[in-house]
């Protein structure tokens, strides 16, 4: 039994350390400040011990891997150790490729959703939209619902839908989507990051892993930070009309230029701008990132539009 340590005890921490355990390894959950007397007597419960990082330092040829959780400063003291660090998006990609081998059947495919505005709100329609093609998925990530958990659900779902934050993105380094939509980018996590250039190097990163490139053809910023990363990616969204390799808006229609079978002569229609609830233009680029997402893996126009149209935000979203 190996002795491994899982940085942070947040909702993905805590889910993080009981997959970990739950793999045979000697867990102890490490944080920078005292944990709630109630998490401590949880994880104790569950044979999980607890350390503060100034005494874990101490310590730290008592163990073999370190698997931490998003937010976690790439710099932090734990992490210069020398000891083999892996985070949880790489983690969850390992348990899911053992799994199907485990199973004897496919890992479930990777929809990916990254950006500064808008993550939860697409996550949530691809979400739908994969729904309404009868597709067994759920939405899990940052959109609350832990990856890993999705990937160790009972459930065995054909397909994820996951928001992954800048922070998650930062340590990924085998994980591949089968195809993953940057939606923008503005200045956000710059104290973490340390720039505005590092912190869109690192959602482009979500970009170049991923079989699908799905970006923001409307972003100045966004088209800046691709040039100078030098990466094109595979299909744009935008709000005017779609050229080739595009999704765009032609009147008061949704319209796929990317995924058929012949782009310089033939569309396809996903929908309305009425089917988009709320109606706003960030919100139409949302619906046009996850119907893209989901047009990549061969979901029907038919099936894009009925997912729009069920969708319903969360009231905070709303607002």
């Amino acid at each position: 039994m190996s002795r491994v340590i899982v940085a942070g005890a947040g909702r993905t921490g805590l889910a993080l350390a009981q997959a970990v355990k739950d793999q045979g390894h000697d867990v102890t959950v490490v944080v920078d400040a005292p944990l709630p007397a109630h998490i401590a007597v949880e994880l104790s419960q569950d044979g999980i011990s607890s350390l503060l990082t100034s005494d874990a330092l101490g310590q730290m040829s008592n163990f073999e891997r370190i698997y931490a959780s998003p937010g976690w400063k790439l710099d932090h003291p734990l992490f210069l150790s020398g000891v083999e660090v892996v985070g949880e998006v790489d983690f969850a990609w390992e348990m899911a490729e053992l799994r199907a081998k485990r199973f004897g059947q496919p890992a479930p495919l990777w929809l990916a959703v990254t950006g500064t505005n808008g993550k939860t709100t697409t996550t949530e329609m691809l979400q739908s939209i994969l729904a309404a093609d009868g597709i067994n998925s759920v939405a899990c990530g940052n959109v609350g619902y832990p990856l890993i958990s999705a990937v160790l659900d009972d459930e065995q779902y054909e397909v994820l839908a996951i928001e992954l934050s800048s922070f998650q993105i930062a340590r990924m380094k085998c994980a591949h989507p089968r195809a993953s939509a940057l939606l923008n980018v503005a200045e956000d996590h710059i104290d973490w990051h340390g720039s505005l250039g590092e912190y869109a190097q690192t959602k482009i990163a979500l970009l170049v892993a991923s079989d699908t490139s799905i970006c923001n053809g409307d972003d100045e910023l966004l088209k800046s930070m691709l040039d100078l990363a030098g990466f094109t990616p595979n299909v744009i969204f935008t709000l005017d009309s779609p050229k080739r390799g595009e999704l765009g808006v032609v009147e008061e229609l949704l319209v796929d230029r990317a995924f058929v079978e012949d782009p310089d002569h033939a569309a396809a229609s996903l929908g309305e701008l009425a089917d988009i609830q709320p109606f706003a233009p960030h919100n139409v680029q949302n619906a046009l990132a996850a119907s893209a997402l989901a047009r990549s893996i061969g979901v029907s126009e038919d099936s894009v539009a009925a997912g729009l149209r069920a969708f319903t935000p969360g009231s905070h979203r709303i607002a």
